[in-house]
């Protein structure tokens, strides 16, 4: 085989630098040279060697009388110059940056699967809770004065807390770490009430005073069922990794929810006549349960998901969606009662008060001026958030009505899971109700044996199950 090999005079050829490694090409322009200058690092290549450069002060270039009187003889190019396809260095580099993204295209999904998209909403929704962090606090004060600070057991992303009461005793309570969203209505309610009774005193009518004695009453049965909601459980589904050898971690990587949504064949079942598709969790290592999803902000399968609540910070399962319609029927009648107060308000002071201050009795007039027009601003505010949380309750309300009256969840309907088929689940309104009011509950995992599961895991090591 030979060693060398004879330029062209207009064939391209490419050749590597020996001190940057990159890819020259070039045009033969004549037999002579068999030097040749790379553009990134300015070094003259020996084409008759690339491995070394040329020595300083050599040129590349043969004189024309070295050849004189000899046929047919030129310079001999190395084998290691390589003939190009003519391309420059731009080019071959995009056509490279091609090749690369269809590589790309065949490795890589198009799009996002539906495990990787959920965990990607998850943590777009708890970076926009997290950015009020500064009223975390009140949450967390909360929590400190009826369950303490220690958990005595840790599943996922719930904590669970064993609190005592004189005549129930103890019980376990789970608290997901994203309970924090609700501080913002509970702030706002504070706010709100607050300064209500506060001009409910200035202006001293009897009327007013009793409004805002039952809307206080209504605020507080909103925040016990509230709270009813957020330290309940949902319906979780019991993991698989409680009763596994080694740790396991409730939060894994893109990459792994996506290959272990893959990683096992569903499993499908028949329900009245349709084929229903039951996916494997990778996170929990099981089955989900039929129409169960797997949270990522819980760090547990979810019985029934309706859908994770951003501003309770807890998800709507089977087991509290009663619970929680209670809380956001609650929702629409206090956001009701505070308009109307707020426009009794304003219309006694601005209305009759003028009424009044024209005859004898002066008192009315005197307390709303000194109200101030910081009343009227409170005011306002709290007409337009009032008008937000009364219309946001009521299209809640009749969202999730509407859902189980079709027997389909919120979940289900967004995802359009049965967009191209009949719900199974779906047995008519009046039947889809009966069933929603007399099913009943299932039992809960959040129990002692859960607790003694989490201590035998926490002694395999694994900080995602642990006790205290």
């Amino acid at each position: 085989m030979s060693e060398f090999r004879l330029p062209v005079v207009g064939r391209p050829y490419c050749v590597l630098c020996p001190e940057c490694h990159n890819v020259v090409s070039f045009n033969c322009t004549s037999t002579n040279v068999y030097g040749i200058r790379c553009y990134l690092c300015h070094t003259f290549i020996d084409l008759r060697n690339p491995s070394v450069p040329l020595p300083h002060g050599d040129d590349g270039i043969v004189s024309q009388n070295a050849f004189a009187g000899v046929r047919g003889s030129a310079v001999r190019y190395s084998v290691e110059v390589e003939e190009s396809n003519g391309s420059s260095a731009t080019a071959q580099v995009a056509v490279l940056m091609d090749s690369f993204a269809k590589e790309r295209d065949v490795l890589m999904p198009k799009a996002l699967g539906s495990e990787v998209s959920e965990v990607f909403s998850a943590r777009r929704i708890q970076a926009f809770a997290d950015k009020y962090w500064f009223l975390h606090p009140l949450v967390h004060g909360i929590e400190y004065i009826f369950f303490g600070s220690h958990p005595v057991a840790k599943i996922g992303n719930v904590s669970i807390f064993r609190p005592w009461l004189p005549v129930i005793g103890s019980f376990n309570v789970p608290v997901v770490k994203t309970t924090t969203s609700y501080a913002v209505v509970l702030s706002l309610l504070i706010v709100t009430m607050g300064g209500l009774t506060y001009y409910a005193y200035i202006l001293g009518d009897q009327r007013l005073s009793f409004n805002m004695e039952v809307v206080i009453f209504l605020c507080l049965l909103f925040c016990i069922s509230l709270w009813r909601v957020a330290y309940s459980d949902p319906g979780y589904v019991r993991p698989a990794y409680l009763s596994a050898s080694g740790p396991f971690t409730a939060d894994p990587p893109l990459r792994e929810a996506e290959e272990g949504q893959r990683g096992r064949e569903s499993l499908w079942e028949v329900v009245d006549g349709e084929r229903v598709e039951r996916r494997w969790c990778a996170t929990c290592e099981i089955y989900r349960p039929l129409r169960a999803a797997h949270c990522y902000f819980c760090g547990l399968c979810v019985d029934e998901q309706d859908h994770h609540c951003g501003v309770i910070g807890v998800c709507i399962g089977r087991r509290n969606i009663g619970a929680f319609l209670l809380v956001v029927l609650t929702g629409v009648v206090v956001a009701g009662a505070t308009e109307m107060t707020v426009v009794m308000a304003v219309y006694g002071c601005v209305f009759d008060g003028a009424v009044r201050a024209a005859g004898t009795d002066r008192r009315d007039k005197k307390n709303c001026e000194a109200l101030g027009v910081q009343f009227y601003a409170f005011a306002i505010f709290c007409l337009i958030a009032g008008a937000i949380f009364f219309i946001a309750n009521i299209v809640l309300f009749v969202s999730t009505v509407s859902g189980v009256l079709m027997g389909i969840t919120t979940r289900e309907n967004l995802k359009g899971i049965y967009a191209n088929g009949r719900n199974p689940f779906d047995k008519g309104p009046l039947q889809n109700l009966r069933l929603f009011l007399t099913r009943g509950k299932p039992s809960s995992i959040i129990n002692n044996e859960l607790v003694a599961a989490c201590a035998d895991q926490a002694k395999k090591g694994d900080t995602t199950a642990f006790v205290i």
